[in-house]
């Protein structure tokens, strides 16, 4: 589920899906700042970013996927999730 819609902006013909972590300082900012061919999604701390992305782009026309997060090497900390070489292998398809 999108999570965040931007009042006069339409996302129906969005091509890329900018996922944002909800502990981003300043994302209202960066959220003002989309244009209309990005759509966002905002992961909470509790959600599973795999789950999330699965349902945003399932009947949507998103080509590519931009991730807003803190991370370390190796790993971008997002929701409740680890992105890590071994969690992707772990969610392809």
């Amino acid at each position: 589920m999108i999570n965040y819609i931007k009042k006069n902006k339409q996302y129906i013909n969005a091509k890329t899906l900018v996922v944002f972590d909800d502990r981003i300082e300043s994302i209202d900012i960066l959220l003002d700042g989309l244009e209309s061919w990005a759509q966002p999604l905002i992961i909470s701390k509790n959600q599973n970013v795999f789950a999330e992305i699965n349902k945003a782009i399932t009947y949507s026309q998103i080509k590519s996927i931009a991730i807003v997060a803190h991370g370390l090497p190796g790993v971008i900390q997002i929701g409740s999730t680890n992105i890590n070489s071994q969690s992707l292998l772990a969610y392809q398809e």
